[in-house]
């Protein structure tokens, strides 16, 4: 079976760095995922507005969905139940948006360079942007709130570095909230060929469902979010169409295989407040899609 290690980057309060490499958690094969990611328990066809989806949250405020198109300066408003749109928030001009997250009445709108644009729910106003140490070589595509450190978590699928990059590597960076400050350390990183080649005669019961080595070769995140109810961070990859669990602590939970007839563009991921699983696809070929997994255990 092959699996990834993590490489997770500690921040230690006054600036310095503690690496530690993380290659086989011993509780993996015991940890369920908790939703039947063969069978959505909903299906919804998006309007052709979001026919090229690239980010999605939950927004406990109002508790609806939030969706960024590649190219729009927009966030739609979705309803939970059937994907429609209910409402809209214009912020900017047409630009590469990647990612959307919320928090406290606050959106989160960042596009591939790393810029991040805030906007107040309420007001439907943009009220500030943050340009910080990521640029257009570091490409994120992920965006989402994590609790658990209290920043924005932005996964990127280019490079692994503020200034240069480790090839094979990918990173999770953290951004304050406050004063939109991206940490120069990666948060966390993800070697997914190292791994591979160390770990590919093990059988832990971290991956399920591997046919092909080939799908990870181009590994790269494309939607994050964390799991309100384990906290468990989940990093979606559509070159490789996989979902990968992972704690804080840098252990692997699970990585599995999405079925490529469902997912074949997977670019945006969320949860509700109640843990449930949303997945958006581009429409690739034909009309974008939510799937929605219910929460069994």
């Amino acid at each position: 079976m092959l699996y990834y290690s993590i490489i997770l980057l500690w921040l230690s309060s006054c600036g310095g760095t503690k690496e530690k490499k993380v290659t086989a958690p011993s509780n993996a094969s015991t940890f369920t995922v908790p939703f039947d990611l063969n069978q959505p328990s909903k299906e919804m066809v998006l309007d052709y507005r979001l026919s090229e989806i690239s980010g999605l949250s939950y927004s406990s405020m109002s508790e609806n969905l939030l969706a960024v198109d590649d190219e729009q300066g927009k966030v739609f408003i979705l309803d939970n139940d059937s994907g429609k749109i209910i409402d809209e928030i214009e912020f900017g001009k047409s630009d590469d948006y990647e990612g959307v997250a919320s928090h406290d009445g606050y959106i989160y709108v960042v596009e591939s360079n790393g810029n991040v644009k805030v906007l107040k729910e309420k007001t439907k106003k943009k009220i500030i942007e943050f340009n910080d140490r990521l640029s257009k070589e570091n490409d994120v595509e992920g965006l989402c709130y994590d609790p658990h450190t209290q920043t924005i978590l932005l996964a990127a699928k280019g490079n692994s570095e503020t200034e240069g990059n480790t090839k094979h590597v990918k990173s999770i960076f953290t951004m304050n909230i406050d004063n939109g400050a991206i940490r120069k350390e990666p948060y966390l990183q993800v070697n997914m060929k190292a791994s591979y080649m160390e770990m590919r005669n093990e059988d832990s019961g971290v991956l399920n469902k591997l046919t092909k080595s080939s799908r990870f070769r181009k590994y790269g995140p494309s939607g994050i979010a964390v799991d309100p109810i384990s906290n468990f961070i989940y990093l979606l990859s559509s070159n490789s169409k996989s979902l990968s669990v992972l704690d804080h602590e840098g252990n692997i939970k699970s990585i599995i295989l999405l079925d490529k007839k469902l997912h074949a563009q997977p670019e945006g991921i969320t949860f509700d407040k109640t843990g449930n699983l949303f997945i958006s696809n581009e429409g690739k070929k034909g009309s974008a899609m939510l799937y929605q997994y219910a929460r069994i255990n």
